[in-house]
């Protein structure tokens, strides 16, 4: 499977151990992590952690995941 901006992305269970990556796109980190590191504006700051419980594979459009993806969004807003 490829990414739209061109990185290769390997299914689940094929990768062992930790993978970070970096994302300004609320509903690709929510689609595609495990958890997520909220970010502050200073640098290296990080002000909230938000684990992903919905079973993959991902629905997009499900009550669940529209949930999380406005708690981080509430996060990235200072609204919490």
């Amino acid at each position: 499977m490829t990414h739209p901006d061109g990185l290769g992305i390997l299914p689940a269970g094929l990768v062992h151990g930790a993978v970070l990556m970096v994302s300004h796109n609320i509903e690709e980190a929510v689609f595609m992590a495990d958890r997520i590191l909220v970010m502050d504006k200073g640098p290296g700051r990080i002000v909230a952690e938000v684990p992903v419980t919905v079973p993959h594979p991902r629905d997009r459009k499900s009550e669940a995941f529209a949930m999380l993806v406005n708690r981080v969004y509430a996060l990235l807003m200072g609204q919490t």
